[in-house]
């Protein structure tokens, strides 16, 4: 049975995908979804479970239904997306296929599909359930439109028995010609349930006890029921069981009470398990349900949900497990706990920020977004052109209202929680203007400067210089828009006799002149301005209508069925966006005729505020969640960009996606009601030349470099494009069985896919591959294994994935093991240093330094490890056959050994249309890298395959070559003023083939602006600096193979340099490293008397910027964050 009023909290994206082709892709996926896994913005009023136990779906007051996979909390659809509508309840129809939800609007999805099946205009419909047999609706409302919370405020309540197909009421099941049948009634209904033949039904009041209807709704029988009932449940026998607000549950039968028992615990709701003969009482304000033995009251076992406001739970259908959510207006939690010990099985907690604003940028090509959540707040611009997020231009506490950018984008004004303040971009200025202000639009002016109103109704502007300046006091209203000139003020004032109708009036500043455009307009949905002409865009349910400001005129009128929410005028004042929640649709009209010139079509709908970008290539639009819709006015095509944090991603319409490494747990995609992760499909669908030729971006070497990456990444893979088929499938791997003895861990797995052959598969214990990168070899579709494998100290995350032959990879399935004996390992070190290269043009001075200091301080500083082996490589050593040598030097490794590689030198990107990054050897040719260098893979290699477990991999090395001239010059200026040597400063003609062929070895800080000019216009000759290469932030670059399982420290950040010092004779990096492993340093920050690997890199990465003027930034390229490990000191 489904319990009424279950709250949940979250928010997720969807962008619904369609079939497409492109030049570079032979097949496309049909019907994909990429959703993003989020929560809910603001609490849930309902839950319920699909028959078949596989489903949660959820209604939010954030107006949206959400159908989460119950067995890991994937989220599959999202089915509501209204922002005219807040959902209060949900329920499946009895077959499964079928999902209603009602708030101010019934709206009935088909689940396959996800589409709507019926949408109706309702009231504040608090319940809902279907019949037996899935052709009625049972639906409690509460006619004066009061939201659930408030019952002390409901005064007309309704209940209705309706066809939802013919939306005609029935009386016993025999259709009427009428309307919907319905019941009328004074308090809120609060509990509603239909017995299992839909004979009867029992509805409870709020202070007013419970009736029961039988037959039809012209029967009731009154019961004698107390008037703190609180909730109603029929059980399968036909008895009727009430719940009181103090946890008695009474049991009728025939309208006469038959049981009575007190479980003593304050109650809000609750659910008869009948199989085990007990019921579950939840207690919303003390956030606990409780266990309640049948016979006797007793409290059996108790369900807390700790720390968060419990607004409801459901209990699975297999009986195994039960759903606590919760939250607030601003934040929301999910728990699904284990009945029988309480564990959690699932705890979803993400909650992204919403979209708070969208507006130009400084640049052209990007735009500027202000992102908000319940206690953080950030602006950040987004460039299309390099599909790149800067760093944040403003970050707060507080909530950010509203933002707008002036005209050139230089600038821009925000309201953040009622206040006032302005940023001046480009020299990071803030200026709190501190003025209360009212609810209404910032407008930028044409000036430069913003138009605000304050809470005392006084329109004021706000100088680029922070200053304020009256205009005037426009006393009561209920809407004020400014033209962008200044002159003219639209003023809205609501009807005191009917909120539905208001005044409209035009005002022009200068010659203080008032003029009426209309009386008692039925509601205006929104208002904008042209921007060159003073004519007035306003919408209602008569349509659209432009207007004369001078004269207040008509002056194009447009009529029903075009009545739009959001309006927007573009900047030469051509175009007029309008959109509408209804019709799900954004139409672009000639502003003159208001004529249809484009639409875009949505199969969700939640916009709350779009713009024209100033080149006219696109329509920007935000929603109510952290979405935002980019729309090619050319194209017509619909591209959805999210920005989470430090994380964003860009998908199309046909299932291809681009984004930063780290939306792998963000991001899903779903074809028809199968969830899968993007790591899972990456290798056909992520795809950022895809998204930069759909956006109409024209960077025809950056396309190809990202092509190269797609090429580059099948090839690893062992894949074909024409491999790829249109029906999605991954396989599944199972752990049959697990057996531990003492270090030995022995386990059984199955393997097995429908329709596609298997190809390997791969073992990860705490995220290290136990195989080769490819893994091992599986032939056929259904295989069982057993594997033996030793454990580490501690705690083994053990995981089992499989591929099958097109490369998609199943879901880990996991288990868990402890070893706590103390096993101590070996420390294996390599080092590779070049400071004396055959080309005296790449001389460095410390780096083979480097390695020897660093094999010297393993050996003597470092405690805690049985014996210690080093196998140090400098200067002509290093060259490109030790490869193999090394890998020979590792093989006797053993799972608690510890191996560390450190290379130190130079680095550079090759000059090819895939750019790799080479490690320069002795005898390395700038012309010839392939044959002469080593790449970053073959390095990394030498760390794949072996056993020991614990990996750490050391660069001090820098990415040379890859730098803007001017930005060159910047940084050699601060490295000669702080006595830093750059490791590849040392003759800029080190990128040689590419195009920089200066010597700039005499080149100081007391060099003349002449200097300098002519030294830049040197560098640029035939140098176009590809800064793309550099980015490390992108996901087409993950290695989806999960790589070696090493930690990857690097000496310097993406585009920077790595520097040395004289005084010191070593590496900034090296040096500070080397401190480090000192008890001395303090950078055993728990005083264990070990330097674990979060402290060293902790305590590296704060200390080098400090010692290079911020010029080097130590980063971790790759993390592991399972494999904890350390570095004991010596006495």
């Amino acid at each position: 049975m489904k319990k009424n009023n279950l709250i949940i909290c979250f928010v997720y994206v969807v962008l619904f995908l369609s079939c497409s082709t492109t030049s570079e892709v032979s097949q496309s996926v049909k019907e994909i979804e990429s959703i993003v896994q989020a929560g809910h913005s603001s609490f849930i009023y309902d839950i319920d479970i699909s028959p078949n136990g596989k489903f949660a779906a959820t209604a939010s007051n954030d107006g949206q239904v959400l159908l989460w996979r119950t067995s890991d909390g994937m989220l599959i659809r999202r089915l509501g997306m209204n922002s005219m509508n807040s959902y209060f309840t949900v329920d499946f129809s009895n077959d499964g296929s079928l999902l209603a939800a009602a708030g101010v609007q019934i709206k009935i999805y088909d689940i396959e599909s996800g589409k709507e099946v019926k949408d109706i205009f309702f009231g504040y419909c608090t319940s809902i359930n279907f019949s037996p047999d899935d052709k009625y609706l049972f639906i409690t409302c509460q006619g004066t439109f009061s939201r659930p919370e408030n019952q002390n405020d409901v005064s007309d309540s309704r209940y209705y028995k309706v066809n939802w197909k013919t939306w005609k009421g029935f009386d016993e099941y025999e259709d009427t010609d009428s309307g919907p049948n319905f019941r009328e009634y004074g308090p809120a209904i609060i509990g509603h349930d239909l017995k299992s033949d839909g004979k009867a039904e029992a509805l409870v009041f709020y202070k007013e006890g419970a009736i029961e209807l039988i037959g039809s709704t012209r029967y009731k029988r009154t019961l004698d029921t107390p008037n703190d009932t609180v909730d109603c449940q029929y059980t399968s026998d036909g008895l009727l069981h009430l719940l009181t607000k103090n946890g008695s549950i009474l049991t009728f039968e025939n309208g006469k009470k038959v049981n009575e028992i007190d479980s003593n615990t304050t109650a809000s709701k609750f659910y008869i398990d009948e199989n085990d003969n007990v019921a579950h009482i939840m207690d919303r304000n003390s956030g606990k349900v409780s266990l309640i033995d049948r016979e006797s009251g007793e409290i059996k076992k108790t369900y807390l949900f700790k720390n968060n406001y419990l607004n409801d739970f459901a209990i699975s259908k297999d009986n195994n497990s039960i759903w606590l959510a919760g939250g607030d207006y601003s934040k929301s939690v999910l728990k699904s706990l284990n009945i029988e010990d309480s564990s959690i099985l699932l705890d979803i907690k993400n909650s992204f920020h919403t979209v708070a604003a969208i507006s130009k940028a400084e640049n052209e090509n990007s735009i500027r977004i202000a992102m908000r959540s319940n206690n953080n707040s950030f602006v950040r611009d987004f460039n299309f052109d390099t599909l790149q997020l800067t760093d944040n231009l403003y970050s707060s506490n507080d909530e950010i209202i509203w933002l707008e950018s002036n005209n050139d984008g230089s600038s821009f004004y925000m309201d953040v929680d009622g206040r006032g303040i302005l940023k001046e971009y480009t020299n990071s200025f803030f200026n709190q203007t501190k003025p209360n202000l009212s609810w209404a639009p910032i407008t930028a002016m044409d000036d430069g400067s913003f138009t605000i109103i304050t809470d005392s109704k006084i329109v004021k502007k706000v100088n680029i210089d922070g200053s304020l300046e009256t205009i005037l006091s426009i006393g009561d209203y209920d809407r004020v828009v400014v033209h962008p000139s200044g002159n003219y003020l639209i003023i809205i004032e609501r009807d005191d006799d009917n909120d539905n109708n208001v005044d409209l009036y035009s005002y022009n500043i200068k010659t203080d002149k008032k003029v009426t455009i209309g009386k008692n307009i039925w509601d205006i949905n929104n208002t904008v301005f042209h921007p060159k002409e003073y004519l007035y865009y306003f919408s209602n349910d008569d349509g659209l209508q432009v207007y004369d400001c001078n004269t207040g005129k008509i002056e194009t009128r447009k009529g029903r069925g075009t009545n739009a929410q959001i309006l927007d005028v573009n900047e030469d004042g051509t175009l007029l966006a309008g959109s509408s929640q209804i019709n799900k649709e954004i139409n672009i009209y000639d502003s003159k005729t208001l004529e249809v010139i484009h639409s875009f079509d949505f199969d969700h709908f939640a916009i709350s505020n779009f713009f024209f970008t100033p080149d006219n290539k696109y329509l920007i639009a935000s929603s109510q969640g952290p979405d935002i819709y980019i729309m090619s006015i050319k194209t017509g095509k619909i591209l959805q960009l999210v920005i989470l944090q430090d994380e964003w991603f860009i998908t199309t319409k046909d299932g291809y996606f681009s984004g930063s490494t780290g939306i792998g747990d963000y991001l899903g995609l779903v074809q028809v009601l199968n969830g899968f992760g993007i790591d899972q499909l990456a290798a056909q669908f992520n795809r950022p030349d895809i998204i930069m030729e759909q956006l109409g971006i024209v960077n025809p070497e950056l396309s190809k470099y990202y092509l190269e990456q797609y090429k580059t990444r099948l090839l690893r893979l062992g894949l074909l494009e024409s491999d790829f088929k249109q029906e999605l499938e991954i396989p599944r791997s199972k752990i049959l069985n697990t057996k531990q003895n003492d270090r030995k861990f022995s386990i059984d797995l199955k393997f097995d896919s429908t329709d596609i052959d298997l190809k390997s598969y791969q073992i990860y214990i705490n995220d290290v591959p136990q195989f080769k990168k490819e893994g091992k070899p599986l032939i056929g579709k259904t295989i069982e294994i057993s594997e033996l494998f030793i454990l580490n100290e501690g705690k083994n995350k053990i995981e089992i994935s499989c591929k099958n032959a097109l490369g998609a990879e199943s879901f880990r399935s996991q288990a868990t093991a402890i070893f706590d004996k103390p096993t101590p390992g070996r420390l294996f070190y390599i080092g590779l240093g070049v400071s004396d290269y055959e080309n005296p043009d790449l001389d460095l001075s410390y780096a083979h330094k480097d390695i020897l200091d660093m094999e010297k301080a393993v050996q003597t500083t470092i405690a805690g490890y049985s014996n210690v082996f080093t196998k140090v490589y400098t200067d002509s050593e290093v060259i490109p056959s030790i490869i193999p040598e090394i890998k020979t030097f590792l093989e006797d490794t053993e799972p608690e050994d510890l191996v560390i590689l450190f290379i130190a030198g130079h680095g550079v990107y090759s000059n090819e249309e895939n750019p790799k990054y080479y490690f320069l050897t002795h005898n390395a040719d700038l012309d010839d890298l392939p044959s002469t260098a080593v790449n970053f893979d073959s390095i990394e290699s030498i760390l794949m395959g072996i056993k020991a477990r614990k990996k750490l991999f050391l660069l001090d090395t820098c990415e040379s070559g890859e730098v803007i001239p001017e930005k060159r010059i910047d940084i050699l200026q601060l490295s000669k003023s702080s006595n830093l040597v750059s490791r590849s400063i040392r003759g800029l003609s080190i990128a040689k083939s590419q195009g920089i062929n200066i010597d700039v070895n005499d080149f100081d800080q007391n060099s003349s602006n002449e200097d300098v000019e002519l030294l830049i216009q040197e560098l640029s000759k035939d140098y176009n600096p590809r800064s793309y290469i550099r980015e490390k932030d992108r996901y087409i670059l993950n290695d989806l193979s999960r790589s070696s399982g090493a930690i990857v420290f690097s000496s310097c950040g993406a585009g920077e340099f790595s520097y040395e010092r004289s005084d010191l004779e070593n590496g900034i990096f090296t040096d500070v490293l080397l401190n480090c492993l000192k008890t001395e340093s303090g950078a055993d920050i728990n005083n264990d008397k070990i330097i674990s690997i979060r402290e060293l890199i902790t305590y590296v990465a704060s200390i080098v910027p400090d010692v290079t003027s911020r010029l080097q930034n130590p980063s971790v390229d790759r993390d592991n964050i399972f494999m904890d490990f350390g570095f004991e000191l010596s006495q």
